[in-house]
């Protein structure tokens, strides 16, 4: 076994879950914002899928 293909692989997977760990913790963290917010985790998605959604942020605005 040739150490240096064992810690190429090392170094690849250690990036990899770099990568997907602070991918999953800045969605977590974006979700735990908009709760602490909005008291709502789908804010943003049920202000897209609404009819009202541009009468809904006027009145935030407004608050």
């Amino acid at each position: 076994m040739d150490l240096r293909n064992v810690t190429g692989e090392n170094v690849r997977f250690f990036l990899l879950g770099t990568v997907v760990g602070a991918a999953f913790g800045s969605l977590v963290v974006s979700l735990l914002t908009q709760y602490v917010e909005h008291g709502d985790v789908l804010y943003p998605a049920r202000v897209r899928l609404s009819r009202r959604g541009r009468h809904v942020n006027f009145e935030l605005l407004l608050q």
